[in-house]
């Protein structure tokens, strides 16, 4: 009896005392965690925090550039955002407040007007970072062609936008085209392949059928960020399933097939254009090593469907002068880049004549971005004694001309000065030497025959073998460039035509 009275009064608990004790527990776990959810909500409202997929998204490779694309890290721009933007169908955008060269529609060039009346000729180009270009200065090769078409005559004036972005596939391009449609431009460009051939493990497709899941949770903003976070985690886990790519080259043709099909719907030019590049990648995760099987693709789409191509890709394949790094364009590049396709238009009846430069150049008046100046300038600066400012060469500096005639000299006015009292050097046109120099300071105005120089193009080479440096001289100066000599004119002439102006 004494047992069984321990037994009732030490036994153990009813099982739905445990229930109860466990259900509490739970609740207090749960309740915590709504709290902690519902705090951690509040704090990010009072923040104002808003979510933005790019800074979750984290490289599938040392390859994959999309990261840097959608966050603008290590780009210089020249304003005082971020060169991008998150935005919920292209992905990312260009941030009109992120460079002084991107207007208010996230273009370069000029803003089209939604009541266009149609007066004026509009082409588009839409394409990735060869397109738009570095955004700290005025360079690009759809800028370079409005600059020359403002050389031709053409029946209606013509206006170039540059609707390219940085790292953009032709998924992206194909989203971007159907935004610039109500502009009723004439001609668009389509430029891709770079990026479409980057190996990754989730497809640019792929992932904005994310970004369209996370939009049913917009109003919550503790969610997106959470859900995204939990998305890349499992990305980066996960074992590779083989080679995918940003866009596959199936793909890719759809997306070329899908442009070509709505601009012609739409009364619209389309014109496919290979990505140019230069060198060639065994790696399996760079682009570099299937980016010639987008451009075929291209190549073999244009012929399927009896649609413009221009080769750039050719074009440019034993030109690497012509590149900054093995895919984008140098400041020589854009320019050529621009004759190429102003010789399209020229082509197509766009404009009656394919002019791509100036038969003269002023050095003072000219701005930095004057596609007769090539490499090696300093910026326009004045002259001591009264005398028209110009500028200053580099060790090399050259610059471009084009006849309009037959013109056979050539006319410079430069001024020499060296702290040795003797410049060296010579004048090059299209790699013939037509002057040695090598004489005194003071100015030096002179003509140049160049009649037995053929093409109407004339490359202008200044090489200067007694450039200097002013801080080095007996008397220092804040000066450290190198100079070399100080030019005010170049024009092409007439042999009889009066050299002194």
């Amino acid at each position: 009896m004494a047992g069984d009275r321990r037994a009732l009064q030490y036994g153990s608990r009813s099982p739905s005392s445990k229930w109860c004790r466990r259900s509490r527990v739970a609740a207090l776990f749960i309740g915590s965690i709504l709290i902690s959810l519902v705090l951690a909500e509040g704090i990010l409202r009072l923040l104002d925090y808003r979510f933005s997929p790019i800074v979750f998204v984290w490289p599938d490779n040392e390859n994959d550039w999309r990261p840097h694309h959608m966050q603008g890290d290590g780009r210089p721009g020249s304003g005082d955002g971020p060169l991008t933007l998150f935005d919920p169908v292209l992905l990312w955008k260009l941030n009109p407040g992120g460079s002084r060269f991107v207007n208010d529609q996230g273009c370069r060039g000029p803003v089209v007007r939604p009541d266009r009346n149609g007066n004026e000729y509009l082409i588009i180009a839409i394409g990735d970072s060869n397109t738009i270009g570095p955004l700290d200065r005025a360079e690009s090769w759809p800028g370079s062609l409005q600059d020359m078409a403002a050389l031709n005559h053409s029946a209606r004036p013509i206006l170039v936008v540059n609707a390219g972005v940085f790292g953009y596939s032709s998924f992206q391009g194909l989203r971007r085209f159907q935004q610039v449609l109500p502009w009723r431009p004439d001609l668009v460009f389509f430029s891709f392949g770079a990026n479409d051939a980057h190996p990754v493990r989730v497809s640019d497709e792929e992932y904005a059928r994310r970004i369209e899941r996370l939009g049913r949770w917009s109003r919550l903003r503790l969610a997106l960020p959470a859900a995204h976070l939990a998305w890349s985690i499992l990305d980066r886990i996960r074992p590779e399933s083989g080679i995918i790519h940003r866009v596959s080259i199936e793909d890719y043709r759809r997306n070329l097939s899908v442009f070509v099909q709505t601009a012609r719907e739409r009364g619209i030019i389309p014109v496919l254009l290979t990505r140019p590049h230069i060198g060639t990648s065994d790696d399996p995760h760079s682009w570099a090593m299937y980016v010639e099987q987008y451009n075929d693709e291209t190549r073999q789409t244009a012929r399927d469907l009896d649609v413009d191509c221009l080769d750039i890709e050719t074009d440019f394949r034993e030109k690497a002068d012509c590149f900054a790094d093995n895919s984008h364009f140098s400041r020589r590049g854009c320019h050529l880049m621009a004759q190429i396709v102003l010789a399209y238009l020229e082509s197509r009846g766009v404009v009656d004549t394919d002019y791509a430069y100036h038969p003269s150049i002023d050095l003072a008046a000219a701005p930095d971005e004057q596609p007769e100046l090539d490499e090696g300038w300093w910026s326009s600066e004045p002259w001591g004694d009264g005398l028209p400012a110009g500028r200053w060469t580099q060790g090399e500096a050259s610059l471009v001309l084009q006849r309009r005639d037959d013109e056979k000299s050539l006319f410079i006015d430069m001024d020499l000065h060296n702290p040795f009292n003797l410049t060296t050097g010579e004048i090059v046109v299209n790699g013939v030497p037509v002057a040695i120099l090598e004489a005194h300071n003071g100015r030096l105005a002179q003509r140049l025959e160049i009649s037995q120089i053929p093409g109407s193009i004339l490359h202008i080479r200044f090489a200067i073998t007694s450039a200097f440096v002013p801080s080095e001289d007996d008397a220092p100066s804040e000066d450290d460039r190198e100079l070399g000599v100080f030019v005010r004119r170049v024009e092409l002439t007439s042999l009889d035509s009066s050299s002194a102006k």
